[in-house]
């Protein structure tokens, strides 16, 4: 008889680490926050009497619920996190919720890694989040998006780093998009674009040049 094997995320589901909770709460609240207070949803009225299928569709705000936050662990606060990003970054397009998207998700990366590993799908699914939210975050004033490339850079060479054997789908971003599925090869093309972005944010229009035409002739 073989022994019956667990993924990582049913054992740390039937055993929850709960050392980050406060703190991903916070961020998720305050992510929670932002979308209530933007353009599409701020004069809603109660969120209260929007039923669910209204918030599924972005016709209502989401509702924050103090019961569900008291209980959730750690995996449970980033995959909230990420789904929310996922769910709101084409349905509310401001700086200040692309900024709390960049925030929120960075106070998920160590946890994370923790939890999945360096290389793991969740990871690269919430990396990838914040990459889209950099793209998203170029009228920042006062070269704010500048301030952030590094970081940027940073995590693109995390991305290009990943090698995977055969096609993986990404936690949470392929519930919504089937399409996001990646190879580790699929992978480091998204990420060398993304560095390349990150490279003429940091005023190397060159660079950025050169790391594009690399990539054509690797790819």
């Amino acid at each position: 008889e073989e022994a019956e094997v667990l993924s990582l995320s049913e054992v740390l589901l039937a055993r929850p680490a709960r050392k980050e909770a406060k703190k991903l709460e916070q961020a998720a609240k305050d992510l929670h926050d932002v979308i209530c207070s933007s353009e599409p949803y701020k004069d809603y009225g109660d969120p209260n009497k929007a039923t669910l299928q209204q918030i599924r569709n972005g016709d209502a705000p989401p509702v924050w619920s103090v019961n569900d936050a008291r209980h959730r662990s750690d995996l449970e606060w980033i995959a909230h996190i990420c789904m929310k990003a996922c769910a709101y970054r084409n349905l509310v397009s401001s700086l200040e919720l692309h900024k709390q998207c960049w925030t929120s998700l960075e106070i998920c990366v160590e946890p994370a890694i923790t939890l999945f590993g360096r290389q793991g799908p969740e990871v690269v699914s919430l990396l990838l989040l914040q990459l889209y939210a950099f793209e998203d975050l170029y009228d920042l004033p006062d070269k704010g998006q500048k301030r952030l490339a590094r970081h940027a850079r940073r995590k693109c060479e995390d991305l290009m780093d990943c090698k995977w054997e055969g096609e993986v789908a990404l936690p949470w971003l392929s519930a919504r998009d089937p399409s996001m599925r990646y190879t580790s090869e699929l992978l480091r093309a998204e990420a060398t674009q993304h560095l390349a972005s990150a490279t003429a944010a940091m005023g190397d229009p060159e660079g950025a040049i050169d790391i594009y035409e690399r990539a054509i002739e690797q790819f």
